[in-house]
């Protein structure tokens, strides 16, 4: 399966561009596992969309209120189904509740809506070499810090909250989760440094060491 999901996700992060502006995660036995909207539209009461997670590829069929804000959706993977149920804030921003397998209610998920992605281009150090990274990171109203990633381990997805001081300091405290792997932890700061955005800090796996990337404006 991990095999599968693997190839499902090379497929997303086959163009330099974040594909889509939803990310999310559903919870079972009390773990995260992330959901990569490729499509998900809101039109005339209606949901539809695509995407892929650790189980592999699902499309998405549902219906929404906007006097209630209330929305449920199936999630169809080629094997079986899963019913999403909940309520949504704002223009569709952010998507709580509850997942349900055969009637049976399950644990929470969230979805959220980030804007204003950026490519980022990087290193991280081990062992007194560089390895480059590339990721796409996505920003939301709640100073949350989303994206997609790759370098020579494999592909990542990453989940992170931004911190502003009083005098203006961004910190970010952010998981980088590589699909069907581990987790890195990457605590740093994001800065605006002449026309560029710099996230550079140090990250967590067991042992610690430094990272730096840079965002890459296009014209």
């Amino acid at each position: 399966m991990i095999g599968s999901a693997q190839s499902d996700f090379q497929k997303l992060w086959a163009t330099p561009k974040m594909i889509t502006s939803y990310f999310g995660c559903y919870y079972q036995n009390n773990e995260a596992y992330y959901m990569y909207f490729n499509t998900l539209k809101f039109q005339n009461g209606g949901i539809s969309g695509e995407g892929t997670d650790d189980v592999g590829v699902f499309k998405i069929e549902g219906t929404y209120e906007t006097s209630s804000k209330e929305f449920g959706f199936i999630k169809t993977y080629p094997a079986h189904i899963v019913e999403y149920k909940g309520t949504y804030s704002g223009n569709f921003e952010k998507f709580i509740g509850n997942w349900y397998i055969g009637g049976e209610k399950g644990e929470a998920f969230l979805i959220e809506k980030f804007e204003n992605n950026e490519i980022f281009n990087g290193h991280y150090k081990a062992g007194g070499e560089k390895y480059p990274m590339t990721c796409v990171f996505g920003f939301s109203k709640e100073k949350k810090l989303l994206g997609k990633g790759n370098d020579s381990i494999g592909l990542s997805v990453w989940d992170g909250k931004i911190q502003e001081a009083s005098d203006g300091t961004k910190n970010v405290v952010i998981k980088k989760h590589y699909v069907g792997k581990h987790d890195v932890v990457y605590t740093g700061k994001l800065q605006n440094d002449c026309g560029k955005l710099t996230f550079r800090g140090t990250f967590d796996v067991g042992y610690t060491d430094e990272f730096y990337f840079e965002s890459v404006r296009e014209d």
